[in-house]
């Protein structure tokens, strides 16, 4: 990892998500990156890390799991919605630059996303997975 920021867990917490933003303002860095890198958690420690995908345009900052293991990236333009395999299965276009997301709400099935000058809610078919647990 090279500028490590966001951070989740798979619903199980067998997985740690790690978002890599060093590709943010880093032009000409040998390590530019808008990468998720996936870690197996073992005995509290991460282990045998790599890359789980790619995130762009932009690079991921804010990260959330929701209850079936999807990965919820911010990106420049974009809620990026990726499968527990790394595959984009979705987009949620945003007007403006994101920084942050989380989900909330009674249940955990609203989406907030925190934008350059605006906060936008989105109610969705899915709830964070610390909502699924019970550990919210």
């Amino acid at each position: 990892m090279v500028e490590p920021n966001g951070i989740a867990f798979s619903p199980d917490e067998s997985i740690c998500y790690i978002a890599d933003s060093s590709a943010l303002n880093r032009e000409g860095t040998p390590f530019e990156r808008n990468h998720i890198r996936r870690y197996m958690v073992d005995d509290w420690r991460l282990k045998n890390g790599e890359d789980f995908a790619q995130v762009g345009p932009g690079v991921p900052d804010g990260i959330k799991v929701d209850e079936h293991g999807n990965v919820w990236s911010s990106s420049l333009e974009a809620v990026v919605i990726l499968s527990p395999d790394g595959e984009e299965i979705g987009r949620v276009p945003v007007p403006e630059k994101i920084g942050n997301l989380c989900f909330g709400g009674p249940d955990g099935t609203d989406l907030f996303i925190a934008a350059s000058t605006s906060i936008y809610r989105l109610h969705t078919n899915t709830r964070d997975c610390r909502y699924a647990s019970g550990r919210a």
